[in-house]
């Protein structure tokens, strides 16, 4: 199945509606196989602003691949292992506070002339990332198996 996130025919309108398509191809339940074309949207759609610089482009490339950073309180004294201490900093206009909360633009999903209205509810803004399972990568010094 082909999701274009630049939303030329797709379900969700593209963009940060990609994640639409995805919910309904369920690739880690279904075993259906996703191409995602035109990754460059992220970079491409933004890259004639005023503002537009590399930190802004690498916060919206990570918030539609990888989803809403988490902030987790900095403490004091030593970290656990479920414990991370907020890495962005301020000087670069990105968020660092926990009560701050990232925001990303689903588009209004427009439905092509002649085709029935999608009667889905799509839930809440899911990355790309989190459609597929995590696996670890396989150990060369094993063989790579070939299936």
């Amino acid at each position: 199945m082909g999701i274009d996130v630049w939303g030329r025919g797709s379900h969700g309108a593209g963009s940060f509606g990609s994640y639409c398509a995805l919910q309904h191809i369920s690739p880690s339940s279904l075993g259906l196989s996703v191409a995602i074309f035109g990754q460059a949207w992220s970079w491409e759609s933004e890259q004639d602003k005023d503002e537009w610089t590399w930190e802004k482009w690498w916060d919206y490339e990570r918030l539609l691949w990888a989803g809403p950073r988490i902030i987790i309180a900095k403490s004091k004294g030593t970290v656990s292992g479920a414990e991370s201490l907020s890495t962005r900093d301020e000087s670069f206009g990105r968020k660092d506070e926990e009560d701050e909360e990232e925001t990303y633009p689903i588009p209004e999903m427009s439905r092509p002339e002649g085709t029935l209205p999608c009667k889905c509810t799509s839930p809440p803004y899911k990355a790309i990332s989190t459609f597929f399972p995590r696996k670890v990568p396989p150990n060369p010094a094993k063989g790579i198996p070939l299936e």
